[in-house]
C-alpha cells in the first residue's frame, strides 16, 4: 500500500488530563502541540471463503510488526501479524472463514487502533446431482451430490435433503468436505417398481449458534428410468451441464467380476467424438472427467468390454443437455452523495470525504469492494483523502444461479483532481 495522508475522520489527537488547578500560561513564541497520529486499521465487508485485503497504517510504529485480531460474537477467532514499511504502512490477506458481524482490532502495539465492524456475507452455491440413468428395480442405486461454493475456498457445510419432486422426501445426506470450496455426499435408493422417478436434491446449510449460516442455498433435479432387470452398463451423470465446465461422469457395471474398462463417446448432431479412452473399471466402475466445449441437446454413451473369455460387451446412452455460461452477474452500486455508479463515469469527490457504498446483484450474492490508490475501506465507507488525488474502486459479485461472476471498476476524483 502506498504512504497515505489521513483525514481528520482517522486521525485522533491525544489528550490527557481532566481537572486543571493552576496552569501557567505558555510562552509567547511556544509552538503549538503537535498531533499524533493513531493508527488505522482498514478492510471492507466480505464474502466468505474469498480473500481480501486488510490494511493497517501506523507511521508511529514503522518498520515494526503488529498485530490484528478477528473477532465473531466477542470470541477472538484468530489474530494476524501485519509488517509496516519505512512509512509504517502494511497489508495482510484475510479469508473470511464464517458469515456475520466481525470486530477486527488492534492488539498490543496497535491497540490504540480504532476496532471496527466488518460483515461477512454468506457464498453462493452450486448444487450438481448425479443419478444413474438407468436402474433394476430391487437393485441398490447409489447417487451422488456435489455442492460448490461458487467462488473461494468454503467447503459447504450442511445437508442434502433428497426430494421426490412433489413436496415428499426419500432421505438425507450429509456433506463431507472435499477441499477448494467443495462438498460431496452420496445417497442409496432402491427402485420399488418400473417407472421414471424424478430426483431434487436440496443443499440445507448449517446454521451457527446465531442462526447464520455461512453458505446460500441451492438445488438440483434428475430422473431415473426403473427397468424391470438391471442393465449391463449404465450411466452415472448430472442431466444438464455447462459449457467450459468440467463434471465427472461414470459408467457402472451391472455384473461383478468380470474385470475390463469402458469408452465415452459424445454425438453432436451425429458427429460421434471420443470423450476418453478405456479406462478400466475399479468396483464396477469407469470414471473420467470432461468439459464440454459446445451448447445443445447431445448424446453421451458408455461402451464396455470385459476382460472374460469369450468377452462380455454392453452400451448405455443419454441425452445431455449442455447450457452456456450465465450472463454476468448485473451489479447496481451506489455511494452516497454521488448516486448510481457508471462503468467509465469517473466519480467526483470532495476531499475528505466519506462516500457510503451500497450494491446489490441479480443473483442475490453479496457485492465486495476493493481499492487501489490512497483511498480506504472501513467496512462499506470508502474513506477519500485530504488533498487531490486518484483512487479506483472495484466491485464484484462471485454470481449464482443463472448468473456468472461480474467485476466492474470505478475511477474516483477527490480534491478536484481533474
Amino acid at each position: 500500500m502506498h504512504s497515505r495522508r489521513l483525514t481528520a475522520s482517522i486521525l485522533a489527537t491525544l489528550v490527557t488530563g481532566s481537572l486543571v488547578l493552576a496552569v501557567a500560561a505558555p510562552a509567547a513564541d511556544a509552538a503549538p502541540a503537535k498531533k499524533k497520529a493513531v493508527p488505522v486499521i482498514a478492510t471492507a465487508n466480505g464474502t466468505v471463503g474469498i480473500s481480501q485485503s486488510l490494511s493497517v497504517v501506523a507511521p508511529t510504529l514503522k518498520g515494526q510488526t503488529v498485530t490484528v485480531s478477528f473477532a465473531l460474537n466477542g470470541a477472538i477467532a484468530t489474530t494476524e501479524p501485519v509488517a509496516l514499511n519505512a512509512q509504517g504502512n502494511g497489508t495482510v490477506a484475510w479469508t473470511p472463514p464464517s458469515a456475520g458481524t466481525w470486530t477486527i482490532d488492534g492488539v498490543g502495539s496497535l491497540a490504540p487502533a480504532k476496532a471496527f465492524a466488518v460483515s461477512v456475507s454468506p457464498i453462493t452455491t452450486r448444487t450438481v446431482l448425479s443419478t444413474v440413468n438407468q436402474a433394476g428395480v430391487g437393485v441398490p442405486s447409489t447417487m451422488t451430490i456435489t455442492v460448490e461454493a461458487t467462488a473461494g475456498n468454503a467447503d459447504p457445510q450442511g445437508t442434502v435433503v433428497i426430494g421426490n419432486g412433489s413436496g415428499g422426501a426419500y432421505g438425507i445426506a450429509t456433506l463431507s468436505p472435499a477441499g477448494g470450496g467443495l462438498s460431496e455426499a452420496s445417497f442409496l435408493w432402491t427402485p420399488p417398481s418400473p417407472a421414471t422417478f424424478p430426483f431434487t436434491a436440496s443443499f440445507n446449510p448449517t446454521h451457527d449458534a446465531a442462526n447464520v449460516s455461512s453458505f446460500l442455498a441451492s438445488s438440483s433435479s434428475d430422473e431415473i428410468q426403473v427397468l424391470a432387470t438391471q442393465p449391463l452398463v449404465t450411466l452415472r451423470l448430472p442431466s444438464v451441464f455447462t459449457q467450459g465446465d468440467p463434471i465427472s461422469m461414470t459408467a457402472l457395471i451391472g455384473q461383478p467380476n468380470l474385470g475390463g474398462s469402458a469408452a465415452f463417446l459424445l454425438n453432436i448432431n451425429g458427429q460421434v467424438s471420443s470423450i476418453s479412452g478405456s479406462i478400466p473399471q475399479y468396483n464396477q466402475q469407469s470414471t473420467t472427467s470432461w468439459t464440454p466445449s459446445v451448447v445443445g441437446n447431445q448424446f453421451v454413451t458408455a461402451q464396455f468390454t470385459s476382460q472374460t473369455v469369450p468377452p462380455v460387451s454392453g452400451t448405455n446412452t443419454q441425452v445431455i443437455a449442455v447450457v452456456p455460461q450465465g450472463a454476468p452477474d448485473p451489479m447496481s452500486v451506489q455511494a452516497s452523495g454521488v448516486g448510481v455508479l457508471k462503468a467509465n463515469t469517473p466519480v467526483n469527490a470532495a476531499s475528505g470525504a466519506r462516500l457510503t457504498l451500497s450494491a446489490s446483484s441479480g443473483s442475490g450474492a453479496a457485492v465486495n469492494f476493493a481499492e487501489s490508490g490512497n483511498c480506504m475501506i472501513l467496512g462499506n465507507v470508502l474513506q477519500v483523502p485530504s488533498g487531490k488525488g486518484i483512487c479506483t474502486l472495484t466491485a464484484s459479485s462471485p454470481g449464482g444461479g443463472a448468473f456468472s461472476a461480474n467485476t466492474a471498476s470505478f475511477s474516483v476524483f477527490y480534491g478536484g483532481a481533474r
